[in-house]
């Protein structure tokens, strides 16, 4: 277990509290850099090795953290910002969008590499970013509201400067865009049924 000292984490700031939509935000500021952040962050979602991997060496990380409820536009995200504004984030929203719709979108992008996945569950892995498709109908669907089927769509990215490069970048995206899934999946209250990998799945194939 990684100290968390008076001085690593400087403040933990209620943002945006529980409010009649159910929206959960908090900003954690820490002081001693990337390698001294806890064990996990975001509500203890994300794995901080996963930051260790990829951000520079920085004297300040701030820590974003949204929560919302099942029927929410956003449902989970978590951000970790250096001083330098170097930017590993990911994020789960509930939309409508099929999965052919959600394939067509993303084939545009020929950078793309479909992530190996069973279970109902789809990802594409790019250099700088990723999504995941997860089918999710909320516990109160809206009526009468077009004829496409929900879903969790997760995006993942790293923005501006970066430790890690090729594949260990990619890997580093997928691994926290997983990690945010998971939490968003319960946090949703999906009725389909998805049983998640118990790791994060390779971005690109074993050579």
């Amino acid at each position: 277990m990684k100290k968390e000292s008076k001085d690593a984490l400087l403040v933990t700031a209620l943002i945006a509290g529980i409010s009649v939509v159910g929206f959960l935000g908090y900003r954690e500021i820490f002081l001693d850099g990337v390698e001294d952040l806890p064990d996990s962050v975001c509500d203890s979602v994300v794995d901080t090795s996963i930051a260790e991997r990829v951000l520079p060496s920085t004297r300040k990380v701030t820590v974003h953290t949204t929560q919302g409820r099942p029927g929410d536009d956003i449902i989970f995200s978590c951000s970790l910002i250096t001083e330098e504004e170097s930017i590993l984030s990911a994020r789960a929203e509930m939309i409508k969008n099929s999965r052919e719709s959600w394939r067509n979108y993303h084939a545009e992008n020929k950078d793309g590499k479909a992530v190996d996945l069973t279970g109902g569950i789809e990802a594409t892995s790019w250099p700088r970013d990723a999504s995941i498709y997860i089918p999710c109908t909320p516990p109160d669907p809206e009526e009468g509201v077009g004829s496409q089927p929900y879903a969790l769509i997760v995006t993942a990215g790293m923005f501006s400067e970066s430790r890690a490069s090729g594949d260990e970048l990619r890997q580093a995206i997928v691994d926290i865009g997983f990690q945010v899934a998971e939490r968003a999946y319960e946090v949703a209250e999906c009725k389909e049924k998805t049983d998640f990998p118990p790791r994060p799945p390779r971005a690109v194939s074993s050579r």
